[in-house]
């Protein structure tokens, strides 16, 4: 069968961001994840939960990362991608059941979840001398899917003890045996009231990273309005230090009663703060999920996103650093990104962006491009042309759990093409 690419960006730990609080507070909570055998962290976006595991994954215990995301709605290329998230992060393990995830005949023979499970616990059980966090990022994209929950319960049920399992979340998940396991006091619970920054947090995270001292009373008025918001306190940030506002006052003027209202606000005051070519890159380059200056260029025809991208990360204009995988914009600011955008112009750049994956042999990415610019024919016509051993690596005997089948139905497409 045709192997999907494992995306190494998902299983990389994110660069600290150079501007990042040491929250010791947040790092004593996270710490107790040695202790239990799930945590559940479940935040709304924006609150600082990829930052907080970027900060774990980078404090000395091993961490498995893996950043899940809604391509990974198929149990296969789910375990593909854990798989290889371990190898990466363990490279000592033997045996973990990568040739007989890989090998498998998905014509002849379903998946065989409960045997890759078990053969991954067994590598791990017999090569883990310390305790190891298993983090999976946004698993909140694919829990829904019965396949994968399953898969997770089983892994969770029989882990050996050095492994400890974090799942990060912006909704409640629903696992089989989740209520036995709290109730046997197994699941650490963290949410939004860890994450928020205190008044203390503010007043250290403007005076330390941001070198700009507040006052008493203006540290009261940002704690008050934006809650804590770890999205909302960078945002006005970045719009003292682009002149958008003058003072920590105006914000407040700003605000209202809405921390949305001040967050469209403030995202609108920096964008148009920013030089006219810098907003020009932003808009366009938002049609990419990650961003490498190959790809801006072609998407641009242009020959500088490599500078810019510099830019954006010496100015910290709300972008995760991949390393040398690139980067890309923080979920809040990437809609609001892609919501600026004139509906032709993003058909047009999400073509491009299409031709130049096909380019270079990313058939996966460029069908996904191909899709979201409503062109179907075209779609089609590289579906048609991968053929056989494509549809059938994506599309499984259940309807709907396959990636591509997924995309066809959101965007009203007959999966029968």
């Amino acid at each position: 069968m045709l192997i999907p690419q494992v995306i190494r960006t998902k299983i990389t730990p994110p660069t600290l961001p150079t501007r990042v609080l040491h929250r010791q507070r947040v790092m004593q909570v996270l710490d107790e994840v040695r202790h239990y055998r799930l945590t559940l962290l479940q935040a709304s976006a924006g609150f600082g939960k990829s930052t907080s595991l970027t900060s774990l994954a980078h404090g000395g215990n091993p961490v498995i990362w893996y950043q899940v995301t809604e391509d990974d709605n198929d149990l296969f290329v789910f375990l593909l991608h854990l798989l290889h998230a371990t190898q990466l992060a363990l490279p000592q393990i033997d045996k973990l059941p990568i040739p007989l995830l890989e090998d498998w005949d998905n014509i002849q023979d379903p998946l065989p979840m409960v045997e890759i499970i078990h053969q991954y616990l067994n590598a791990l059980s017999g090569s883990l001398t310390e305790s190891t966090i298993l983090v999976l990022d946004d698993i909140h994209v694919v829990a829904n899917v019965p396949e994968i929950a399953h898969a997770l319960d089983r892994l969770i049920s029989l882990a050996p003890s050095d492994l400890k399992i974090l799942l990060s979340s912006r909704l409640p998940i629903k696992l089989p045996n989740l209520t036995r396991w709290q109730a046997h006091g197994d699941v650490l619970s963290i949410d939004h009231t860890t994450l928020k920054f205190t008044r203390d947090e503010i007043a250290d995270l403007f005076l330390r990273q941001y070198k700009y001292e507040l006052t008493d009373d203006e540290v009261d008025s940002l704690t008050q309005l934006t809650e804590g918001w770890a999205i909302a306190l960078q945002l006005a940030w970045q719009s003292l230090r682009s002149g958008a506002v003058a003072s920590i006052k105006d914000v407040m003027n700003m605000g209202g009663k809405s921390l949305s209202n001040l967050f469209e606000v403030l995202t609108h005051e920096v964008m148009h703060q920013q030089p006219e070519d810098i907003q020009d890159f932003l808009r366009v380059s938002a049609a990419l999920r990650v961003m490498t200056p190959e790809a801006c260029d072609a998407l641009r025809g242009s020959s500088d996103s490599e500078a810019i991208l510099d830019y954006l990360r010496q100015h910290e204009l709300f972008v995760v650093d991949l390393g040398e995988d690139g980067l890309r914009y923080h979920h809040i600011f990437h809609r609001y990104l892609r919501g600026q955008a004139d509906a032709e112009l993003y058909r047009i750049w999400h073509k491009r962006a299409a031709q130049y994956y096909q380019e270079q042999g990313d058939s996966d990415t460029a069908i996904y491009h191909l899709f979201i610019a409503e062109d179907h024919n075209q779609a089609a016509t590289l579906l048609s042309t991968f053929g056989h051993s494509l549809l059938t690596q994506v599309l499984p005997e259940l309807p709907g759990s396959g990636r591509i089948t997924m995309i066809l139905w959101n965007m009203n497409l007959d999966s029968t093409l």
